[in-house]
């Protein structure tokens, strides 16, 4: 099959850019001649993924945006022309990811009969009814990255439910599995670091460890948060406890590293699609402390907190309040308490992340496709 991927940012490290990368490197290992289209310009050096996309015969084409406003206002004609001299006139996908991307790819294609636009539905998404509405007529499948995310589309935005199909995110486990393992450095053992890989924004809901851990870390109880967003300073000044450590933005390879040499990943966020740095974390099977919402919770079929429960201890670590600072404070006493639970969890972690590689997605995404071009299996 012709695939064409449409991104907004093909930046490293971040969650929705690594999941194109792993589904196009998916589709062309077996056999796709597959497109990456980046509207907007990358705010940081060029990933290694890209070289390793381009090395493995994936088209990569950066359209260099300045700003989404630009690239809606200027660009739909420059993306129009590179989806038609890729397209041909072979039957093509065109699969777009998050709302600009969305947008722009939709009406690029207008017109272009042997090109057909499929939306990956990544989250939650706030203003978007007017832009899924106005636009459903063009998109004839919505793959969701979780079967949580696809009831929301019933949900809020009725979408017609033979449209809707969920292949819920995978990622390539035996490559992140060997980039942490190069990449890892030598653990202290005395120390017991608790880890956040988050964009610092009011959604991922950083703030609720911060206020939590900073009573609780010392010297060997450090905190590490990885990442950047608009809620830095802010959370910055929370964090009073030099144990407290902020890391900033970081290349995948550091942020796998760090993964691995963690004792236990913390996930706080309000609401999730599909975590990619999840499954990472599954797939270094590091126990995790997870927040009580639906989309987090799916990959390990964890019910809802009950009213009476402060925090769940779990398999594969703790379920946790999500604003609840009492909550997250007394999971971590609990893992702090009881090392002899930590290499099962480690275990139980690690088996599940099989559940979450990307041949498996991949299975859905093609299926998915055929059924859209009309290609009998």
């Amino acid at each position: 099959m012709n695939i064409i991927q449409i991104a907004d940012k093909l930046n490293a490290g971040a969650g929705v850019p690594n999941f194109v990368f792993d589904l196009c490197a998916a589709l062309r290992s077996a056999g796709n001649q597959v497109t990456l289209i980046g509207l907007l310009e990358n705010t940081a050096e060029v990933p290694d993924q890209i070289k390793e996309l381009e090395e493995a015969g994936v088209s990569v084409i950066q359209l260099g945006g300045k700003s989404k406003k630009d690239a809606i206002l200027h660009d739909v004609p420059r993306l129009r022309k590179v989806i038609r001299e890729r397209a041909g006139e072979e039957p093509t996908i065109c699969n777009l990811h998050l709302k600009v991307s969305v947008l722009m790819g939709a009406l690029a294609t207008i017109g272009l009969k042997n090109v057909k636009c499929v939306e990956t539905y990544h989250n939650m998404y706030h203003h978007y009814h007017l832009e899924h509405y106005v636009l459903m007529p063009r998109i004839k499948k919505y793959v969701t990255v979780s079967e949580t995310a696809r009831e929301e589309m019933f949900r809020r935005f009725h979408t017609p439910k033979r449209k809707v199909v969920a292949a819920p995110n995978g990622i390539d486990v035996k490559e992140t599995r060997r980039i942490a393992g190069a990449a890892s450095a030598e653990r202290d053992e005395k120390v017991i670091t608790v880890t956040t890989v988050a964009r610092l924004s009011y959604e991922k809901n950083v703030g609720a460890p911060i206020e939590a851990f900073r009573e609780l870390c010392n010297e060997r109880l450090r905190y590490v948060i990885i990442g950047d967003g608009p809620q830095r300073d802010e959370l910055r000044a929370k964090a009073t406890n030099e144990y407290v450590e902020f890391k900033g933005y970081r290349p995948r390879e550091e942020v796998l590293s760090s993964l691995a040499n963690s004792d236990l990943v913390v996930l706080p966020s309000l609401w999730e699609g599909r975590s990619i740095l999840m499954m990472e974390a599954m797939a270094l099977g590091r126990p995790m402390m997870i927040a009580d919402a639906p989309g987090i919770r799916e990959p390990f079929a964890e019910p809802a907190l009950r009213e009476d429960e402060l925090y769940r201890r779990s398999k594969f670590g703790y379920l946790v309040r999500t604003k609840e600072i009492k909550s997250y404070q007394a999971a971590l006493r609990d893992f702090v308490e009881h090392p002899e639970l930590h290499e099962k969890m480690m275990n139980y972690v690690y088996e599940k992340s099989e559940a979450c590689d990307v041949s498996i997605m991949l299975s859905k995404y093609v299926e998915t496709y055929k059924t859209v071009l009309d290609i009998k299996a």
